[in-house]
């Protein structure tokens, strides 16, 4: 069993699929406070705050911890749940 710290039902539906049993919980972070000038930046700024946002409410003594974040990108322009 993992947690799945996403309120993302896009990834609970993969986790599903694939046969994984989770628990579905995840905290707020803020992903306003963030400045990168790359897709790949923001993801992994995003992803580690996530990740310890999650850790500090949850621990994960018992069961490992899912953490992701996603951006699309196009012309040059990068996107995440917000326009930056």
């Amino acid at each position: 069993m993992i947690r799945l710290a996403s309120s993302s039902q896009t990834r609970s539906m993969l986790l599903q699929n694939a046969g994984i049993a989770f628990m579905q919980e995840s905290v707020d972070f803020d992903e306003e406070k963030i400045i990168a000038s790359a897709p790949k930046n923001f993801v992994y700024q995003a992803t580690l705050g996530k990740y310890e946002a999650n850790i500090k409410a949850f621990g994960c003594d018992d069961m490992p911890l899912l953490v992701a974040d996603t951006v699309v990108t196009s012309q040059g322009k990068f996107y995440a749940k917000r326009v930056l």
